[in-house]
């Protein structure tokens, strides 16, 4: 019964804040109100309090773009008040497979996103395109307030540093690259090294294969295992523009994927190749 009556005045503070929003945007003059709906990011802060606010005040689907003066850089689609949509150059970001509806990693990956637009793109505003027709029911949403709480942990210690911090006494050596390759760590015998290079070199082809990658495909981190050398797994991680490789035992796999969802979430896990 305590918990009913608390989710009761939860959800009536939470629709008094919604109707207090509403009422003082009818409250503006034309001009105000023009001004409101064209505001221009300056940074990935302010174009998220502009995506929360459309998000929250969404109850039909309704279709949004962000634009920059390159052009489109996403589309976004809300309903009940959840983002549950977006993409970036025609890529859904984390669309969900098998019913996967974990709200913590759909909002890893939307703030992942937006946060990079808001960072790339100068001068990003949101336009409204009206009502979403036959929205997606199979993605992965969340709602505007949890995508300001894992936008805000964004903000705190580079996660990436944060998993190598975990993962460091297990591991033989590591090769560390942070803002794009301008700053690389290494640490570990050179015969390891050199294997994590060859391992990064092929990595790196076959990503030269595919076709130059767009600068926000595949915003969300990732991790992966692989053979390495008999006993030992190569831990290939990337997060946006970071990335981690590493040299752990066979059997400080499992330890380490779990330090993953410690930092990252389930997001991006994937399973030894």
């Amino acid at each position: 019964m305590v918990r009913i009556a608390k989710a009761r005045q939860i959800g009536s503070e939470e629709t008094a804040r919604h109707l207090r929003g509403a009422l003082v945007r009818l409250g503006m003059d034309r001009d105000e109100l023009l001004a409101d709906i064209r505001e221009t990011a300056t940074d990935h802060q302010s174009l998220l309090r502009i995506i929360m606010r459309e998000i929250d005040e969404a109850v039909l689907p309704r279709k949004m773009a962000l634009l920059s003066d390159s052009g489109i850089e996403a589309m976004l689609v809300a309903s009940n008040r959840r983002l549950i949509e977006l993409r970036t150059n025609d890529t859904v970001q984390q669309k969900a497979e098998g019913g996967e509806t974990d709200p913590e990693d759909a909002a890893r990956a939307y703030a992942q996103t937006i946060k990079k637009i808001g960072q790339q793109a100068a001068g990003t505003a949101l336009q409204r395109m009206g009502r979403a027709l036959n929205p997606s029911t199979s993605g992965k949403s969340c709602s505007a307030a949890r995508l300001a709480e894992v936008s805000e942990s964004l903000g705190h210690e580079n996660r990436m540093h944060g998993f190598l911090k975990m993962i460091q006494p297990r591991a033989k050596g590591w090769i560390m690259r942070a803002r794009e390759g301008r700053d690389v760590e290494r640490e570990g015998p050179e015969a390891v090294l050199l294997r994590l290079d060859h391992v990064e070199k092929i990595f790196a082809a076959h990503r030269g294969a595919k076709g130059t990658l767009r600068r926000l495909d595949r915003a969300g981190p990732s991790c992966s295992a692989f053979a390495l050398a008999p006993g030992w797994q190569a831990i290939v991680a990337r997060d946006g523009t970071d990335s981690l490789l590493a040299a752990v035992p066979n059997q400080g796999r499992v330890a380490v994927m779990d330090d993953w969802r410690k930092v990252f979430g389930t997001t991006g896990l994937n399973a030894t190749v």
